[in-house]
């Protein structure tokens, strides 16, 4: 990930379980490159190609996990990309 942009919070609401769910979504713009490790070759993608891309985050809170000093209880369950576009 090259820069990460417009981070922004789209809407939350509680279930019908009392579980909180909060949606945000972002901007990347990113480079996919894999290298073979032992000689560096590239195997797939290029170092050219540089991609805007948007996702949608969903996060929940885990009661177990609210004593968490770092996330509070909070915690990442699902990750989307919704489109990218070479920009490059």
């Amino acid at each position: 990930i090259l820069d990460l942009r417009h981070i922004d919070f789209h809407s939350a609401r509680v279930l019908e379980n009392d579980v909180p769910v909060i949606v945000v979504t972002f901007q990347t713009q990113e480079n996919n490159v894999f290298r073979n490790k032992k000689t560096g070759e590239i195997v797939q993608g290029s170092e050219d190609v540089i991609e805007a891309c948007h996702y949608v985050s969903i996060f929940t809170k885990v009661p177990e996990n609210a004593d968490d000093p770092v996330t509070n209880g909070w915690k990442m369950i699902d990750l989307a990309k919704q489109a990218s576009r070479a920009t490059w």
